[in-house]
């Protein structure tokens, strides 16, 4: 059962069951659904296993300076650039949004060729 439970295939065809049979306990815990998808859709991208949750003080670093680097060096970066190489407004709008969401360009680096 241990293995079983450990199978992303079987985790997602058995929540997606539980949801159909039990959507209405959702209500219960609406304000933690957007955080919690939120937090697993992360966690999913990055390959983090487990075990490096035994000692969460070892990850606040880490993830502060993710987190720095993401939305203050990179969406710098993209913007000093675009500034420099971009004139028309609506591209320029563009890379303003990109800027805005820079982890979203991670996620979709990260996605292998055929899903692209």
């Amino acid at each position: 059962m241990k293995k079983l439970l450990r199978n992303r295939d079987f985790i997602l065809i058995l929540s997606l069951v539980f949801g159909l049979l039990f959507g209405q306990g959702a209500q219960w815990v609406r304000p933690l659904i957007l955080p919690v998808l939120a937090l697993v859709m992360t966690l999913s991208t990055m390959l983090i296993s487990s075990r490096m949750f035994r000692s969460p003080s070892a990850l606040i670093i880490p993830c502060v300076l993710g987190i720095v680097m993401n939305y203050l060096v990179l969406s710098g970066m993209i913007l000093i650039i675009a500034s420099l190489l971009i004139s028309d407004e609506a591209l320029w709008t563009g890379f303003v949004v990109l800027a805005s969401v820079p982890a979203a360009v991670a996620v979709a680096y990260k996605m292998p060729p055929y899903m692209m």
